[in-house]
């Protein structure tokens, strides 16, 4: 691993510390909050495998899924987000040149943001007959509850 390798594993740790403390607030409010996704953007965590070239931190993926992983420790649903942002990101590096400078040149700070999305088989809605979490429950993105 080199120095900058392990400066962001040590900054991404520093962050799960925020992420410790922000759970209830997370768990709560269903939503990372925003002072948490700052951080996490001011880190470049969120665009971590993207390329070089549109001002992002090009993290092997090992790298990068060990960040998230240090995040999951401080609070699983930011390292879930993380971990979904970065593994998206990786796409990034696939697009035509000028559609990946339009669409995530000069980072964040300039406007240009994330990838995430998630590749999952689809979810059929159906009632929730228990009244205990159960794997595979969760919410739609029109934000149904959902099982699968």
């Amino acid at each position: 691993m080199n120095h900058r390798d392990a400066e962001i594993e040590n900054l991404a740790e520093k962050i799960a510390l925020s992420a410790r403390e922000l759970s209830g607030q997370i768990d709560h409010d269903r939503r990372l909050p925003d002072e948490l996704v700052a951080s996490l953007n001011g880190a470049g965590l969120l665009r971590a495998t993207m390329p070089r070239e549109v001002d992002a931190l090009e993290l092997a993926p090992g790298v990068a899924l060990r960040c998230a992983e240090a995040i999951a420790r401080g609070d699983a649903s930011a390292g879930w987000c993380v971990s979904i942002a970065i593994t998206s990101a990786l796409l990034v590096a696939y697009l035509p040149a000028s559609s990946r400078e339009e669409m995530f040149g000069g980072g964040p700070r300039n406007g240009h943001g994330v990838a995430a999305g998630v590749w999952a088989r689809g979810a059929r809605r159906a009632p929730l007959t228990a009244a205990s979490w159960c794997p595979g429950a969760g919410r739609s993105a029109a934000g149904s509850a959902t099982r699968t």
